[in-house]
């Protein structure tokens, strides 16, 4: 849940829960998110691409740091 609480968002993508219609929450991103979680203060989201379990071809192993009101992407720390 971002910190307005009025979006939902998962690896599968983003869900505006006031209406329940798909939002387009982390745009710049087309991979495969495995894991996403929220700063302590919830003004970041970070997301995680690898998981062995999943299909390779979608994973390039980043963390990405979001900005969690905005879905605007911050930094990408390549090799984990």
């Amino acid at each position: 849940m971002d910190p307005d609480r009025t979006t939902l968002v998962s690896g599968d993508g983003s869900w505006d829960v006031v209406t329940g219609e798909a939002v387009d929450f982390l745009p710049e991103y087309d991979g495969m998110i495995i894991d996403l979680v929220y700063s302590p203060d919830v003004r970041l989201l970070a997301s995680s691409s690898a998981n062995p379990f999943f299909e390779e071809s979608k994973q390039d192993y980043t963390i990405r740091l979001w900005d969690a009101a905005t879905g605007e992407q911050l930094a990408v720390l390549d090799g984990h």
